[in-house]
């Protein structure tokens, strides 16, 4: 039996057990980083996401004003996280087009939560 038949590409020739933990830590790595990626864009997306419902309830016209002031604070401050999580992301050359879409969302809406703070 050669490595090559469990498709591991090695020039070994016969079988060799290192082929197989050169494999195996090569999959794991690419696994956790796959996994770090989806972590990471999941916790810019939740930051966000709470920052918008924040926003939402503040700019209804039945919050009270000082409600209003301390949920967009709030709000802004969790898109904030999201936006430092994504530039993140981008510095690793870890951001696809979506995220970097999101990113640009993202910095729009932390600029309605100032112009909102401002009224």
């Amino acid at each position: 039996m050669t490595c090559s038949e469990f498709g591991l590409g090695c020039s070994q020739g016969n079988w060799n057990p290192g082929c197989f933990l050169n494999a195996g830590f090569a999959n794991f790595k690419l696994n956790f980083v796959s996994a770090r990626r989806n972590y990471e864009r999941q916790r810019a997306n939740a930051y966000s996401e709470v920052g918008e419902s924040l926003k939402i309830i503040a700019l209804d016209m039945k919050t009270a004003a000082g409600q209003k002031r301390e949920l967009l604070l709030e709000a802004r401050s969790l898109y904030q996280r999201s936006v430092d999580v994504l530039q993140e992301m981008k510095s690793k050359a870890n951001l696809s087009s979506a995220g970097s879409n999101r990113l640009d969302q993202v910095t729009r809406e932390i600029a309605e939560c100032n112009h909102a703070l401002e009224k």
